[in-house]
């Protein structure tokens, strides 16, 4: 059973909510774009874990008043994650081109 902190007003909770969104959209579009900065995605990830480790200990998402933030949030994780696994099969094929060409060029170097 999870203990929701009442601390938190109505308004807090929205914020806390509405914050989460705008960091996973923000990794989402940096993904989508191919804006691999290593040290923004960082410092992205980083909030999002804040946000959602308060979002956790809060049991914000167990009620049913935001049953629709929840689904939101859900929907963005699923995106961002497929964002993910394309960029993650686009670097796997370039990786894969490389290696094709460096064994070509051993190939070629040696019969010379």
């Amino acid at each position: 059973m999870k203990i929701i902190d009442t601390n938190l007003n109505l308004e807090e909770k929205v914020e806390l909510l509405d914050d989460l969104q705008n960091l996973l959209e923000q990794q989402i579009e940096l993904m989508q774009r191919g804006d691999m900065e290593g040290k923004r995605i960082e410092k992205l990830s980083e909030r999002v874990n804040v946000l959602v480790e308060e979002v956790r200990r809060t049991g914000i998402l167990e009620t049913a008043q935001f049953n629709k933030k929840k689904e939101k949030i859900k929907n963005l994780y699923d995106c961002l994650y497929m964002a993910i696994s394309a960029r993650k099969d686009e670097t796997q094929q370039q990786l894969n081109r490389l290696r094709k060409g460096k064994k070509t060029i051993v190939k070629y170097r040696g019969d010379i």
